[in-house]
């Protein structure tokens, strides 16, 4: 009785499969490690996120080797810190990594007399007791308003920013060109991609804030920003929003 081998086709489109599918499951296992692994460690910080005590200092310091554990696991933990402000919007541990991470510091102006907070770059949020909002749209954390909402508002900002110090720069006026450099670069590593595009047509005077919000000493040149982009955009994927300016640009 013979027995009949099949190959070719058939055998190359089972093969396919059956590598697809410990590919699948491989990846899930890692992802499943990895919000595992995630999940311990911010659950150690948040219960003692301080160093011991020093019995000669009132001082409490924060653990930052703890703090760096979890920084370390990189921009794709982002959504899930912003699962955790959505659950508690006070947790000053997920507030000091999501700031760790993005590298945002949000303008804001604080009337003592109302008791709420207004946000320069986002006029439809406020955070106060309910009493105070006065028509205004409340949200549990800056944070969870800036992931649901604010991201989409990068471009325009972005704009109006870059033009304050593109104007500031030709002033001459190296206090308001500091100023105005600050309040850009406190966008955050979501104005990567707007940051290389105008790198790329010239403004290389960018290229120390690219480094910093992309945590790379060693980029010099606007080549170098852009290869560095090229490896490594696809960590930024989930939190860059959907914007032909923003998400899809794209540099080959």
């Amino acid at each position: 009785m013979a027995i009949r081998l099949y190959t070719g086709r058939r055998g190359d489109h089972m093969s396919k499969i059956f590598l697809m599918v410990i590919f699948f499951c491989m990846s899930h296992e890692l992802l499943l490690g990895a919000n595992k692994d995630f999940e311990l460690k911010f659950e150690e910080f948040e219960k003692n996120p301080f160093l011991k005590p020093d019995p000669f200092s009132s001082t409490l310091k924060l653990d930052k080797e703890k703090l760096k554990e979890i920084v370390n696991m990189g921009v794709p933990i982002i959504p899930k810190i912003i699962d955790k402000l959505r659950k508690n919007s006070s947790s000053g541990v997920a507030i000091t990594i999501i700031t760790y991470l993005t590298k945002i510091q949000f303008e804001f102006i604080y009337d003592e007399n109302k008791c709420i907070y207004t946000y320069n770059d986002y006029n439809n949020y406020a955070y106060s007791p309910p009493v105070f909002q006065k028509g205004k749209v409340k949200f549990d954390s800056i944070w969870v308003y800036w992931w649901d909402s604010g991201r989409k508002l990068t471009p325009e900002i972005f704009k109006r920013k870059y033009e304050t110090y593109q104007t500031a720069k030709n002033s001459g006026k190296e206090d308001e060109l500091e100023k105005a450099y600050i309040k850009l670069q406190n966008m955050g590593i979501i104005i990567l991609p707007n940051l290389l595009k105008k790198i790329e047509t010239g403004d290389t005077d960018l290229i120390p804030m690219f480094c910093y919000l992309s945590d790379q000493k060693d980029l010099k040149t606007a080549d170098d920003c852009k290869r560095w982009w090229k490896t490594n955009k696809e960590k930024y994927k989930d939190i860059l929003v959907e914007s032909e300016s923003l998400c899809t640009f794209d540099s080959d």
